[in-house]
């Protein structure tokens, strides 16, 4: 919350809630700002949290701060654990990946796990095999739209040539109807880097820009500029490794700026 909009206002004065202001923050010194996480409730009951949280998104936007912002529309104060829902836990989620990727390597010595040693051509190890396949996506992209549509499917991952790549065969029963899809992920050991291309077969003949990226302490993330409505946009795959593998794709229209997260992958395993 904005301390100058709080009952602050009563004690304080104005040069303290000046001071202590995270608006003043982001308007002395842009530059030294980190990556942010901002969770919003969009029935937060708290007075003056929602439009705090509105306008010191204003300016983040205009001062260029790189920031990632997730809105839970039927959210009240404290979500995370008054709501019970699959928008709370899924904001929960990206909030663990975000700190998995912009904590420094101390910062990260709480979130370490056995892949944390991962760096090159075994980082899919963990998904090798066969799988079963929660899937959860936007039913429009960037449209300010919060409708999302949950079906299963499946996947067999296997690796490929001589363990510099993999392969995963996917079936996907959308409520409109099921179809198959391809991924093909190849490593360049001495650029580090993966590259993954996504095969449609409602389009086998067009491949979608690759994403290119690697694996830091058990988090995958991975880049691609495309076009989305004959408008250019970043993609942006993230992979938590584990024996729960969760992967997420996420389109950004402002450079990378802010990020809308339209599907995601839970997987369990089968074989």
């Amino acid at each position: 919350m904005d301390i100058q909009q709080s009952d602050y206002r009563k004690t304080e004065t104005p040069e303290t809630l000046q001071t202590f202001s995270p608006i003043t923050y982001l308007q002395k010194d842009p530059s030294k700002i980190p990556p942010l996480f901002i969770g919003r409730a969009g029935r937060d009951e708290v007075p003056t949290m929602d439009d705090s949280i509105d306008r010191f998104v204003k300016e983040a936007l205009t001062r260029n701060i790189a920031f990632t912002l997730a809105n839970h529309p039927q959210g009240v104060h404290s979500f995370d654990n008054q709501n019970d829902d699959d928008r709370s836990r899924e904001i929960i989620r990206n909030a663990l990946a975000f700190m998995q990727l912009h904590l420094n390597a101390a910062g990260q010595e709480v979130l370490k796990s056995a892949t944390s040693t991962m760096t090159g051509p075994n980082d899919f190890d963990f998904f090798i095999g066969k799988w079963r396949v929660h899937h959860r996506r936007l039913k429009e992209r960037l449209a300010h739209n919060n409708d999302w549509e949950e079906f299963e499917g499946t996947s067999t991952v296997q690796k490929i040539l001589g363990g510099l790549g993999n392969l995963d065969d996917n079936v996907i029963e959308l409520p409109s109807g099921t179809y198959r899809a391809a991924t093909i992920r190849t490593y360049d050991p001495a650029k580090r880097l993966w590259t993954i291309w996504w095969i449609d077969s409602r389009n086998p003949g067009h491949l979608d820009p690759p994403v290119v990226g690697r694996f830091e302490k058990g988090a995958g993330t991975f880049y691609a500029e495309d076009e989305f409505k004959g408008k250019p946009i970043r993609v942006r795959y993230l992979w938590n490794a584990s024996n729960a593998p969760h992967w997420e794709q996420a389109f950004s229209d402002d450079g990378g700026k802010t990020w809308e997260t339209n599907w995601t992958m839970d997987f369990t395993r089968t074989q």
